[in-house]
């Protein structure tokens, strides 16, 4: 979430640099257009680099499940301490992690009865994360500060690159308390009280929208970016990826940019219509708070389990007794005699 603050903050600073809409003859002259298309480039090749000399192996627990011991004692060095012991390592991960499910399938992912509740539960929470409209207010605020300036007084409107830039910084700054608070609140209170606000701010946002006061706006977009990346933003994935096995995790990303390009498509046309903002924020407003009541009714807490157990937090107890059972057997298979790892 950090790294992606900081890409969207450089977005919008190199935009800074091009010239305002409508000015056709500067944007012709313009040659800013060549920093934007490089920077990418060179990050993409710094990214690169860096992958093939520093992060030669897959992560710690994808070797563990695999048993390749070897590649995980490589990795281990680079993550911890030198006076943490590899061994202690490697047997606390296998005793509290849930077997390899990297070879599920997509499909078993969504019928297999241990699987597919946790994995509709999680589309159910993208859905409604992204229903708090992050996306399309970040990625067209732009266009969102045009079309409220377009009903305004232009004298009084408030810049639209101005308003955009500073959704950016305080997106940014947000990331400092969020780092803090994701490590000591339980997840689940993150995402019923993230929902609850947000759904306030747009409901006022369109308030302030609807009395053409760009101050009210302004701010109520701070706030709601605030909460985003202190509660939502952060919690989502965390929270998805502790549930779902691997392959579920991938249509969860699926369903994720399938939202996002539905809304990237209709926000616009709808603010274009008779809705105006203030319908459209009144619309985010509504999703969130049903995000919230979903949230409090079905979603459950993971902070406290281990990893074993979240990923069948959402099976019966028949089939999680017979997982669990499972899992000790082919822990046993794994150590020999004197209770040491068998590295192979």
């Amino acid at each position: 979430m950090t790294s992606t603050a900081v890409g969207v903050m450089m977005s919008l600073l190199l935009g800074a640099g091009l010239p305002e809409d409508g000015n056709n003859i500067e944007q012709m002259d313009d040659t800013f257009w060549r920093v934007i298309i490089g920077c990418p480039m060179l990050l993409q090749v710094a990214s690169i680099i860096s992958m093939i000399t520093y992060i030669k192996y897959d992560s710690i627990r994808y070797c563990i499940a695999k048993q390749n011991y070897i590649e995980a004692r490589e990795m281990i060095k680079q993550v911890y301490d030198p006076s943490e012991r590899a061994n202690n390592i490697i047997e606390y991960i296998e005793s509290n992690s849930q077997r390899d499910t990297s070879g599920i399938s997509i499909r078993e992912a969504m019928t297999n009865p241990v699987y597919k509740r946790a994995t509709f539960m999680a589309l159910a929470i993208i859905i409604f994360h992204e229903m708090t409209g992050e996306n399309a207010i970040l990625l067209y605020s732009t266009e969102i500060f045009k079309k409220m300036a377009s009903y305004q007084d232009s004298n009084n409107a408030l810049s639209p690159r101005t308003g955009t830039i500073l959704i950016g910084v305080f997106n940014l700054l947000a990331h400092i308390p969020a780092i803090y608070l994701i490590k000591r609140l339980p997840r689940r209170t993150l995402l019923i009280w993230g929902h609850l606000i947000i759904a306030g701010c747009h409901f006022l946002v369109a308030i302030f929208a609807a009395g053409e006061s760009d101050t009210g706006v302004i701010v109520m977009m701070i706030v709601y970016m605030v909460t985003y990346v202190v509660a939502n933003g952060p919690i989502i994935w965390l929270y998805v990826s502790e549930i779902v096995v691997d392959s579920a995790l991938g249509i969860c990303l699926f369903i994720l940019w399938a939202v996002i390009l539905l809304l990237s498509l209709f926000t616009g046309p709808l603010m274009d219509s008779f809705l105006r903002s203030t319908g459209v924020f009144l619309i985010f407003s509504f999703s969130s708070l049903w995000g919230a009541h979903f949230a409090w009714k079905y979603v459950k807490e993971t902070s406290e389990l281990s990893d074993k157990e979240k990923k069948l937090l959402y099976t019966s107890d028949n089939m999680r007794a017979e997982a669990n059972l499972i899992d000790e057997q082919r822990l046993l298979m794994r150590f020999d005699s004197q209770g040491t790892i068998s590295l192979k």
